[in-house]
């Protein structure tokens, strides 16, 4: 029972492999810009502000 559990497991492993690595050579030959989706972008404007704010708040020196 187990191995047939462990095979099970490895042929959708495999799956997902070969979807990834086909994945992964149509995205080395497209030319088209990157998209985030909307979580990402969320991300990314908020690093966005967080570094704004960071280099107007100055920090004490540290003693070296």
């Amino acid at each position: 029972m187990l191995w047939e559990h462990l095979v099970s497991d490895m042929t959708v492993l495999q799956e997902d492999i070969d979807c990834l690595e086909a994945l992964q050579t149509s995205l080395a030959a497209s030319d088209a810009e990157f998209i985030h989706g909307a979580y990402e972008t969320g991300l990314l404007e908020f690093h966005g502000a967080y570094l704004a704010q960071l280099e107007t708040v100055h920090l004490p020196q540290q003693e070296v």
